[in-house]
């Protein structure tokens, strides 16, 4: 009879076992999607209640957390819970090998701490958001767990489906490369005519108004000049911004002169920046084609560039930045193309030099990307090393001729000076601003002489230079007339507070780029709303601006609007592209795509130099966005083996 009853139970208990787990999954849930992004400090609580929220009861935390949350829903949090309610309920088992399901639980995990994580820096300017109280850590835990069910179970409907980005009817298709280049070109052209239009005659980022300082003499504007010792007094171009683009300034000035209108000149440049983004995009998406992918993919990432107004804002904005992102996303397309075509032509490995001559030109950090590139390329083609003499001919080529030619002999017969040293020392400055400022008393004397051996003015003034998501500020204060001794000096007090208050370190550089995987930490999408009609200080005669501020308005609101709806911000915050390339790293590792990895170097080694950055903003993530669909094309198709030819590879 005993047996009989625990039979019958222990067959009862395995059919109710997956309703209790689901159960208890929902409620988990449900408590960390509602407590997630909830600031209950922001309500008008009584005091008794607020008493309770920063107690050692947990349970009370909990529940106002749950309570508040519930009154500020929106429709899109509630969309979002019935979403993920029905994917769970339709959720089948994680297909893959143990690893591969503990290694997508860490994942699950690492994702919604991360996130918290930012939300701390974000709010607080530390990690006390989820560290501030006792009870606080065990109310993060419930929240990660929670959001990592959510997580995992996408995780699971993904391992279910088989991706099948590329046609196996490709090849019987007619493919003309010119022809592709054509349409896609005018087609991302006539969708960012409003743009070129509304924008007239571009807008003047803060790097464009001292190169211009530069260009025509005014000290007192350029910046970058009065940062570092002149080779000649009376010359400030330097090479703290590329000269490529300071000359393209120049041209753009002389032009305007003897036509007697520097708008339309300025205007006749981002024209041309505007022609050179579309045509590289372009070329990704033809090539795209060209590789076989299927007709939905190309519709979508054709879209993706034209409806997207980051790319045409920063087409009418006179910065660096726009010939770099074309450059970008060119170096990108032709490395693969070199990793995986069956042979490599003698034009196509010339046609490569020179995208990655005019590449390491259009950004000073051109040179770091395209070495570790090298390596990458050199690593997954061991087994072939023709190929990899081949592409290392072309880097290496290119990055001498450049650093011996241009920089160590043109540069300085030119009399252009060389660019501020603080610019490696974004990181190292902003960690010891907060070491002053959250331990003065702890800086000893030694520390303090080799600090103001680089840093100008004293440890008080240092400290209120703190500035928790800008380097900039601190970084103003570097002495330029510090010689390598002095460095050295620093670097060893550098080293010496690290040792004394490692927390102060690690939390100055998590503030400063926690922006990289916040979605509440983008505070400036693009410079349209720069319009600076007062250029005229900088360049005589630029009295002829003919721009609309209803017009530059117009594309604001747009933005603005854009930012309202959780979907469309999705494409203007540049945590999306990270995070989208934190997933597709893991899945080309998990599937092998050595070769589409490291073709793609050039996003992930600008991620690395990035973050030794002195901000975390949108303009240093445009490059990463335009190389987005090519980058998952390529490593998210089906194989990854060579499947065109050189003869019939355009």
């Amino acid at each position: 009879m005993k047996s009989r009853i625990k039979t019958a139970v222990g067959s009862y208990s395995e059919k109710i076992k997956p309703y209790i787990q689901k159960f208890i999954w929902l409620i988990m849930a449900s408590v960390s999607s509602l407590a997630l992004y909830v600031d209950s400090a922001k309500y008008n609580l009584p005091d008794k209640y607020k008493d309770i929220l920063i107690s050692k009861w947990l349970i009370g935390r909990l529940y106002f957390h749950i309570k508040h949350a519930v009154r500020g829903i929106d429709i899109f949090s509630v969309l979002f819970i019935g979403v993920f309610y029905f994917l769970l309920s339709k959720a089948p088992k994680y297909k893959g090998s143990r690893t591969e399901k503990v290694v997508a639980a860490l994942i699950s995990g690492v994702i919604p701490f991360m996130l918290i994580l930012c939300k701390s820096y974000n709010k607080k300017g530390s990690w006390n958001y989820f560290l501030g109280s006792e009870g606080a850590p065990l109310l993060t835990l419930i929240k990660v767990i929670g959001w990592g069910i959510i997580i995992y179970t996408l995780f699971a409907i993904v391992s279910n489906y088989k991706f099948s980005l590329t046609s196996r009817h490709y090849l019987l298709k007619p493919f003309s490369m010119k022809r592709e280049l054509l349409w896609y070109t005018v087609l991302f052209l006539i969708f960012w005519a409003p743009y070129m239009l509304l924008l007239y005659p571009g807008c003047f980022t803060p790097d464009a108004k001292d190169e211009i300082a530069q260009l025509t003499g005014k000290y007192v504007n350029a910046w970058s000049a009065r940062a570092i010792v002149l080779s000649d007094e009376g010359f400030l171009i330097n090479t703290h911004h590329p000269v490529f683009y300071t000359e393209a300034l120049n041209i753009t000035i002389k032009i305007g002169k003897l036509i007697g209108s520097y708008a339309l000149a300025f205007e006749g440049l981002c024209l041309v920046q505007a022609l050179a983004l579309a045509l590289c995009l372009a070329y990704a998406v033809a090539v795209m084609k060209k590789h076989g992918a299927r007709q939905r993919v190309i519709m979508l990432s054709a879209a993706f560039f034209a409806i997207n107004p980051l790319f045409p804002i920063y087409a009418m904005t006179v910065v660096k930045d726009t010939f770099f992102c074309a450059l970008f996303v060119l170096v990108t397309v032709l490395t693969y193309e070199l990793l995986t075509a069956e042979r490599i032509s003698r034009i196509r490995l010339i046609s490569y030099f020179a995208a990655v001559f005019v590449f390491i030109m259009t950004r000073n950090n051109g040179v770091y990307i395209m070495a570790l590139v090298l390596i990458a390329a050199a690593l997954v083609s061991l087994r072939d090393k023709k190929r990899v003499l081949k592409i290392g001919s072309a880097i290496i080529t290119a990055v001498l001729i450049f650093q011996i030619g241009v920089v160590g002999v043109i540069y300085p017969a030119l009399g252009i000076s060389k660019g501020s040293s603080r610019e490696f020392l974004s990181v190292p400055f902003q960690q010891t601003a907060r070491y002053v400022h959250e331990y003065r008393d702890d800086v000893s004397e030694e520390e303090e002489k080799a600090i103001l051996g680089v840093l100008n003015g004293n440890l008080d003034e240092i400290g209120k230079s703190y500035d928790k998501e800008i380097a900039d500020s601190v970084k103003s204060q570097y002495c330029k007339y510090a010689t390598g001794d002095d460095v050295k000096a620093y670097i060893k007090a550098w080293l010496t507070g690290l040792k004394k208050h490692p927390d102060s370190y690690i939390q100055a550089f998590l503030n400063l780029h926690y922006g990289w995987f916040s979605f509440e930490g983008n505070k400036q999408i693009a410079y349209s709303k720069i319009s600076d009609k007062h250029i005229d200080t900088l360049l005589d005669g630029f009295d002829n601006y003919m721009g609309k501020e209803i017009f530059r308005d117009l594309v604001n609101y747009g933005l603005d609007a854009l930012m309202k709806f959780p979907l469309t911000a999705a494409f203007l915050e540049m945590a999306t592209y990270s995070w989208l390339y934190v997933l597709l790293i893991i899945y080309a590792i998990k599937e092998k795509r050595f070769k589409a990895l490291a073709a793609a170097g050039a996003v992930y080694f600008n991620y690395l130099i990035c973050f030794a950055g002195p901000v975390a903003y949108m303009r240093y993530a445009v490059p990463m966005a335009c190389a987005l669909p090519f980058v998952a094309f390529t490593i998210l198709k089906n194989d990854g083996k060579p499947i065109i030819t050189e003869k019939n590879n355009g």
